[in-house]
């Protein structure tokens, strides 16, 4: 295994700016990664919320003494989520097969993305729409 170079604050820095584009932009290399894996980025890199410079450094120096070890999973964290990038630019879209699934058949795969605050709002949409494909399903059975 290689040996990391030192994080010096503008690495930090950088890492923190590439994690909240992906974030807002394109957040589908979060969805690769593990629940944990994840949380330990936000948690070390702040990647899901704007912040300065100054509260950037400050957060970092703080989270670092109250979890020691944060700063080296976070890093594992984030080269895995540099691979994903990496992966993701080499693959052209018509490279992507998909099967489509037999008639009837119902299955739904959730990739988690973790943020550290929760969003009502969204919860509340995803409420709404288990809601309804639950309504649909029980309509749709035949009564006996």
């Amino acid at each position: 295994m290689e040996n990391m170079p030192r994080l010096t604050t503008k690495h930090y820095l950088e890492i923190h700016h590439l994690l909240n584009y992906h974030w807002f932009h394109d957040p589908a290399p979060y969805r690769h990664l593990s629940a944990q894996e994840q949380w330990d980025l936000h948690r070390f890199f702040w990647g899901y919320k704007e912040f300065s410079d100054i509260a950037l450094s400050e957060h970092r120096r703080t989270i670092s003494k109250q979890d020691p070890s944060l700063p080296q999973r976070a890093g594992r964290a984030l080269s895995r989520f540099k691979r994903v990038v990496e992966l993701r630019t080499q693959i052209e879209p018509g490279q992507l097969s998909f099967k489509r699934a037999p008639k009837g058949s119902c299955k739904a795969v959730t990739y988690p993305l973790m943020c550290l605050e929760l969003d009502l709002a969204q919860l509340a949409r995803v409420i709404i729409a288990i809601e309804r494909l639950n309504r649909k399903a029980s309509e749709q059975k035949p009564k006996l």
